[in-house]
């Protein structure tokens, strides 16, 4: 999945702040690399003075961040005021045309074989697509979780469809829309863990996760 070039750019900012502030800050010491060359007043000042762009950097990563977050998050419940608003007239005379023969795909194929018809409508994009694939896939594990005996496919099953966005705390997102979810909360946490070691002066991670 492509990469969101906002989140990118704000940590790549985050980067640069940070090997500034490194390099700037060698220049407060002498070869040996610990003797600072001020008297510790104006030392503690211009460290002070070093800080503030990592700072801002750091705050500017977190609102985009938070930002992306909210996004998505709206985008997860848009759905839930009526499954219908993200489609166009066309769209709904499309899904009106195929709604039974979905169904009936969705009722009768094997479990893995859903998934990966799951899969290739996410792929293509046909909104009227995904969203009837997505409510009778939904139907499916309902059914499938009701049975007993359970169909012994059916926690891979459950876990697929979680990952697609079809159940769970994000059922109704696209693939690509929670993975900026995540991209976000994880340059949330790597930024401010940057920042702490800029402070203290700690080992931090060199990278964000899965951004």
């Amino acid at each position: 999945m492509a990469i969101d070039i906002t989140l990118e750019a704000s940590k790549m900012a985050v980067t640069r702040a940070i090997e500034a502030h490194s390099n700037a800050k060698a220049l407060l010491f002498a070869h040996d690399g610990k003797t600072p060359i001020n008297a510790p007043t104006v030392h503690d000042r211009e460290l002070a003075k070093l800080l503030a762009p990592v700072e801002t950097a750091v705050e500017r990563a977190v609102k985009t961040a938070d930002s992306v977050i909210a996004e998505v998050e709206a985008l997860r419940l848009a759905p839930h005021a009526d499954p219908t608003m993200a489609l166009s007239a066309a769209d709904l005379d499309d899904a009106n045309r195929r709604a039974q023969w979905i169904a009936e795909d969705c009722a009768a194929l094997p479990l893995p074989d859903l998934v990966e018809r799951l899969r290739a409508v996410q792929a293509s994009g046909n909104k009227s697509s995904v969203w009837l694939h997505t409510r009778y896939a939904k139907a499916r594990w309902q059914l499938e979780s009701g049975k007993v005996p359970q169909a012994p496919d059916l926690p891979q099953f459950s876990e697929q469809l979680r990952e697609l966005g079809v159940i769970g705390p994000r059922a109704g997102l696209a693939p690509e829309q929670a993975k900026r979810a995540d991209d976000a909360a994880n340059l949330k946490r790597w930024a401010s863990a940057q920042l702490g070691y800029v402070r203290t002066g700690k080992k931090g991670t060199g990278a964000p996760m899965g951004l």
